[in-house]
């Protein structure tokens, strides 16, 4: 931490590049802002959606994989 404003709270500018000046000064976020911890039915429903695609994938990723040693499998006999 910096001997500016972290120890004495009067320094303009922060020293150690924290980001704490970015937080608290123009377009950042302040601390003490309210968001929200939840999301919506909508917002769930397609990050399911999303997840579900992913999940889609690999497994068709593991069935390939199970065709292909079956195959090979079959060709060493």
């Amino acid at each position: 931490m910096c001997g500016g404003h972290h120890d004495s709270g009067g320094a303009p500018s922060c020293c150690c590049n924290c980001g704490c000046h970015s937080q608290h000064g123009r377009g950042g976020g302040h601390p003490f802002r309210f968001h929200r911890w939840f999301s919506t039915r909508d917002e769930e429903a397609a990050a399911l959606e999303e997840y579900l695609k992913g999940l889609e994938a690999e497994a068709k990723g593991v069935r390939e994989r199970v065709e292909e040693l079956r195959r090979t499998s079959e060709e060493a006999r």
